[in-house]
């Protein structure tokens, strides 16, 4: 927990106050709080109209300010800023038409999704819990604020949220929310695949997985997600896992060696996921192919240092092996070379070794299969061992 960013979110509020204004932490992070988890970031919430906050504050970013939503920087850091407001009708699933500033706490804490999300605290660390979120906490219970018909129907992504948060916290959804969650389950496909992919990383990170991805079977949430709906092999490789998966990298590496039918391309075109993320899916599957064929040196060459996590889980995933992060890590730093740069030898000597061989194609093919010796054993990375093998070839 950061006690650095708690002082300086009760600064804020303090400036809030100074000039005639209501102010609390509200949201996530009073929850994580009460739950002694680690806090990234800090929500405030404010009886302060957008323009007034921008009169108080030198640095405010207008990130929502049609909602009453801004960015506070103070001191490096940010502060999500949202004025007290009741919200209009919900037209797209998603942002409600129209929003009403409101001078009233209890108000505002009234629109949001679960009741564990909808306490406030003042400077003073003391709670406003008008929804009984601290006794929805102490019982681990995911429940929502009001009729969870019309929180589910204002916006249905907090279906995955729910279920969601039943990973993260191993808190289980209350008999209402999910009656709820199960018969509106069809409305996801009213939001994009990109919000249901954010969510859906966070529930795979999450410790209570087995349960959470019970939950959403159980109510077939999978028969409206790209993939999932018309992939059997899928579901049944999800319904076995039971442990966390660090990373979306990870988990579609693990699934398309589950289900080769299904490609890295596929996942990361249907549920819009980044480049990024196409690349390291890509890089730990053929990692995990050169392991697997029994050439580990190779596999942790080619793997970047912050993959070795995802590569450990995505081992066990496959393989059902356990290996340490520590261990992979050990053996990596271990290798003769880290990168190509550090062979004794590079292209221009090649050639001149090569008795001034034309320029072409095999430069790279000779280097890379130099590398791959040297990396596995095979070869020293010593000029005259080189140079001999070099000529050799």
């Amino acid at each position: 927990m950061s006690e650095q960013l708690f002082r300086k979110a009760k600064e804020v509020i303090r400036q809030f106050h100074k000039h005639g204004f209501q102010a609390y932490i509200v949201g996530g992070a009073v929850r994580d709080y009460l739950l002694k988890r680690e806090i990234a970031d800090i929500d405030i919430a404010t009886s302060a109209k957008p323009q007034q906050i921008m009169e108080i504050f030198p640095k405010v970013i207008p990130t929502g300010i049609q909602h009453g939503t801004v960015l506070v920087r103070y001191q490096n850091d940010s502060f999500e800023v949202t004025t007290f407001r009741t919200d209009g009708q919900y037209d797209d699933f998603r942002h409600p038409s129209e929003v009403f500033f409101v001078n009233d706490l209890k108000l505002d804490l009234a629109r949001r999704d679960f009741t564990l999300n909808a306490i406030a605290m003042t400077e003073n660390l003391d709670y406003i819990d008008p929804f009984k979120g601290q006794e929805a906490i102490a019982n681990k219970i995911i429940t929502t604020v009001g009729d969870a018909n019309k929180r589910i129907n204002e916006d249905p992504l907090r279906i995955m949220r729910a279920v969601r948060f039943s990973s993260q916290l191993h808190f289980r959804i209350d008999n209402n929310t999910l009656e709820s969650i199960n018969e509106y389950a069809h409305l996801i496909q009213k939001i994009s695949i990109e919000r249901v992919a954010v969510e859906w990383e966070k529930l795979i990170k999450g410790d209570n997985i087995r349960h959470a991805l019970t939950v959403f079977f159980n109510v077939k949430l999978h028969q409206y997600i790209p993939i999932l709906k018309d992939d059997v092999r899928t579901v049944d490789f999800l319904k076995k896992i039971d442990n966390s998966i660090p990373s979306w990298s990870c988990f579609i590496a693990a699934a398309t060696w589950k289900n080769v039918h299904i490609t890295i391309a596929d996942w990361t075109k249907q549920w819009k996921l980044s480049n990024q993320i196409k690349r390291n899916a890509t890089t730990l599957s053929n990692c995990l192919h050169d392991y697997i064929k029994g050439e580990e040196k190779l596999a942790l060459y080619n793997l970047p240092e912050s993959s070795l996590n995802d590569f450990a889980r995505l081992i066990q995933l496959i393989t059902d092996h356990t290996i340490s992060v520590e261990l992979l890590r050990k053996r990596k730093m271990n290798l003769p070379i880290q990168s190509r740069k550090d062979i004794v030898i590079d292209g221009t000597m090649l050639i001149e070794l090569s008795n001034d061989k034309t320029p072409g194609k095999w430069i790279h093919e000779m280097l890379q299969q130099m590398e791959k010796e040297i990396v596995n054993g095979h070869l020293t990375n010593d000029v005259k061992i080189l140079s001999e093998w070099i000529k050799n070839a």
